[in-house]
């Protein structure tokens, strides 16, 4: 049976899927491990630390990051949207 090949805007136009515009259509979870040697900014005189950005919404339904320390341990975040979760989850 041969293949055949479709735009993805076609297939969307042709299912007419009920679409939310509040959530991702395709990815709903995310995972991320960054391991590596940070990039360290120096400057004569002065303290240079990041500081964590909160972002006002999660972009994922769940999210978990792993990061490794200098030390070798393992910093985690986890993001999730709380219309679908509860915290004691």
């Amino acid at each position: 049976m041969p293949t055949r090949s479709l735009p993805f805007e076609r297939l969307v136009d042709a299912l007419q899927p009920a679409r939310d515009q509040a959530r991702n259509p395709l990815v709903q979870s995310m995972f991320t491990f960054d391991v590596g040697e940070r990039t360290r900014f120096e400057l004569a005189g002065l303290e240079v630390r990041a500081l964590p950005v909160p972002a006002p919404t999660v972009k994922f339904d769940l999210c978990l990051r792993l990061e490794e320390r200098d030390d070798g341990a393992l910093d985690a975040k986890l993001e999730y949207a709380t219309a679908l979760f509860e915290a004691p989850r």
